[in-house]
């Protein structure tokens, strides 16, 4: 299994409301094709990835806009998904 998106959205806590979002595909390096079950699940189409960066440059650019959130919190859609990031970002040397 591989990342294949990656998403951050920040919220104001005060007011409980989402303040802004980032989103970006993230081009698979060891399966680049989607398998049907895969674009059924998540509804990616192939051609959402295949123009997509790879995963340290999909992570650099997911640090950047973070990087304008100093002191937040990271929270994944479960310990799989927070699991299989911290992962691959130790692999690409981020």
């Amino acid at each position: 299994m591989e990342t294949i998106e990656l998403g951050l959205v920040v919220i104001d806590q005060q007011q409980r409301r989402m303040v802004v979002m980032f989103q970006s595909f993230v081009r698979p390096r060891l399966h680049p094709q989607l398998t049907p079950f895969c674009k059924h699940l998540t509804t990616i189409e192939q051609s959402d990835i295949d123009t997509a960066p790879d995963f340290a440059e999909a992570m650099q650019r997911l640090n950047d806009f973070a990087s304008g959130y100093t002191g937040a919190a990271w929270l994944s859609w479960g310990k799989y998904d927070a699991t299989q990031i911290r992962r691959r970002n130790n692999q690409s040397g981020q």
